[in-house]
């Protein structure tokens, strides 16, 4: 069987396979330096914005056109560069925003955790042990200077995913639902605004929650929502008719997950649902964002994406019922479970 013309050499594939890490490191420098922000107001030369950011020219020049490349910025005649599309997102007003993701993907924890990928794969065990003695999650409370990045770029997914999530799934059959683990509360304000009759609980870390109640997004919302700093591992909010989880269960395997689902279940009213928001792994040999979203999970807290199947033993093993996934217009989907 002939090669179709124009396909790349083996080597030429596998050598763009591993220096993907230029093109992240490249995205998170942009967005650490603010360049799409500047460009929000019109093109501009690589001179201009040398000068107003007081940076080297001609490194800058390089950096904008290496993005240009690849669909991060357009370079027009005479070093001039203009934003596009894909630029647009790393805005910090934009909407959706990536720019907080970009960035945590250069912070020196998220490198160490991926430098140490070959130690999790022999270990099983999440890097963040070889790194720094400790799991992820409690060197952030430990280090919560370290943390303000993943939170706020867990805000960016939250905004970004959360129309899609309230457009998907009717919230408003609930009166009260405890948002767990809900980080600054991006998918919980999202719900509040479509339902204005259901009253929500934010429900995190304390050095979580202490940020959140300072923030933005729920503070239209101060009558309708209340905020509780605890761990889901010892218990959650009791008393609610919806537990509504995003990116949660994902960062655990099997033992930490049952832990939090059987804290909902015994919190949980009669006839209430659980509700998870996460992401579905595909067939085999094709290409997923989740497979290596599930390579995030090994190394950094340590959990696991799941498929269907995996989806429906785990809800089985603590009460509820999987009574059916929901795809949203993004990555995620809305796994609905019942108690039984």
């Amino acid at each position: 069987m002939s090669t179709p013309p124009n396909t790349p050499l083996p080597i030429e594939s596998l050598f763009q396979l591993i220096t993907g890490k230029w093109i992240s490191a490249a995205v998170s420098a942009a967005a650490r330096l603010g360049l799409a922000d500047q460009l929000d107001s019109g093109p501009k030369s690589s001179v201009e914005l040398a000068v107003k950011l007081e940076l080297n020219e001609g490194a800058l020049y390089r950096l904008l056109r290496a993005l240009a490349s690849v669909g991060v910025f357009h370079e027009e005649a005479g070093g001039t560069f203009s934003q596009t599309p894909v630029s647009e997102l790393l805005r910090t007003n934009a909407k959706p925003c990536l720019r907080n993701f970009a960035m945590m993907f250069t912070d020196e924890w998220h490198m160490k955790v991926w430098q140490e990928l070959a130690w999790s794969v022999k270990t099983g065990r999440p890097a963040p042990y070889k790194a720094y003695g400790m799991g992820g999650f409690e060197f952030f409370a430990q280090r919560p200077d370290q943390a303000v990045n993943f939170n706020n770029a867990m805000t960016d997914l939250s905004l970004g995913d959360a129309p899609a999530v309230v457009a998907a799934y009717d919230f408003s059959r609930f009166t009260h639902i405890v948002d767990v683990g809900g980080g600054m509360g991006g998918l919980l304000a999202a719900v509040l605004d479509a339902t204005p009759n259901v009253t929500g609980t934010l429900f995190d870390m304390p050095y979580v929650i202490d940020q959140a109640r300072t923030g933005p997004l729920l503070a239209r919302h101060a009558g309708r929502c209340n905020f509780e700093g605890g761990s889901f591992f010892e218990s959650v909010t009791p008393g609610a008719d919806a537990y509504l989880m995003k990116y949660i269960i994902h960062d655990w395997v099997d033992d930490g997950a049952n832990k939090i689902l059987s804290h909902c279940r015994k919190g949980i009213t009669s006839g209430g649902k659980l509700l998870v928001v996460d992401r579905v792994v595909g067939p085999r040999n094709q290409f997923d964002i989740t497979k290596f979203m599930d390579l995030e999970m090994l190394v950094a807290p340590g959990g696991i994406e799941r498929t269907e199947n995996e989806w429906k033993t785990l809800f089985a093993a603590n009460g509820f019922r999987l009574d059916r996934i929901i795809p949203t217009h993004s990555p995620l989907s809305i796994m609905e479970g019942s108690p039984v």
